[in-house]
């Protein structure tokens, strides 16, 4: 989460936010407020004035898996870091490895897998959904623990998401530089120093902090049994992000 007074980016873990924050703080024109990494809002919203713009990243949860795992096998992450103090069978699976990496995704998408996870994903209701769902959800509600743990069926979800989420645009990382122009050239606009500066730079493609899959990791491949599995526990990517 950080926050620049009139405008609020919820940083998803693994889906760009380096490159945003980064974008933002060269770009924009008001200072950076409150900077908790990947945190939570708590606060109310004040009274009076233009209510905060609150936008979010987020990314197809098949490449944000298998993104997470290979961090994790660069010895990078707070998932691998937890893993690795409490659970260190499960952090052995970090090999960079086919075999590894399915074994990983087996264990992690089990919902039964919850009480052994990190930010309070067994505090929610992980038999609804996966973990990557939970970190997206944990950024778009305020107070969201309390919220996400009365939400114990699709339709109840769907519902709260639509009534109650903090955030009026959300960017995938699939398309994130033009994502992120369209906000700078409309929403954002009166924020900025110079749009036409800001989208220029976005324009010339330059992204930050790729981690090592995107080289020997490549040919690395998902088992199509944990493909859907990915599917149905990462549903609300799906049927509500629009990725399919």
């Amino acid at each position: 989460m950080f926050d620049f007074g009139a405008f609020c980016y919820l940083d998803v873990q693994k889906t760009g936010s380096s490159f945003v924050l980064d974008v933002l703080t060269r770009h924009g024109a008001r200072p950076l407020n409150r900077s908790v990494r990947h945190g939570r809002v708590r606060w109310p919203e004040p009274e009076g004035g233009d209510p905060r713009l609150y936008f979010i990243t987020c990314r197809d949860p098949v490449a944000q898996w298998r993104s997470l795992y290979f961090y994790g096998c660069d010895g990078q992450g707070a998932l691998f870091h937890f893993l690795r103090r409490t659970q260190p069978d499960t952090a052995a699976l970090y090999d960079r490895t086919e075999a590894g990496l399915n074994a990983w995704l087996a264990r992690l998408l089990d919902p039964g897998f919850a009480l052994a996870m990190p930010e309070q994903y067994d505090q929610t209701c992980p038999a609804l959904y996966g973990f990557q769902t939970a970190r997206f959800l944990l950024l778009s509600f305020r107070r969201p623990v309390m919220r996400l743990r009365s939400l114990t069926t699709r339709a109840d979800l769907i519902a709260a998401y639509e009534a109650e989420r903090l955030h009026a645009h959300v960017l995938r990382t699939e398309s994130l530089n033009d994502d992120l122009a369209a906000l700078i050239r409309g929403p954002l606009a009166r924020h900025m120093r110079d749009v036409d500066a800001a989208c220029a730079d976005l324009a010339r493609g330059r992204r930050l902090n790729v981690s090592s899959h995107a080289g020997a990791g490549a040919d690395i491949r998902i088992d199509p049994a944990l493909h859907d599995l990915i599917r149905r526990r990462e549903w609300f990517f799906y049927d509500m992000l629009g990725y399919g």
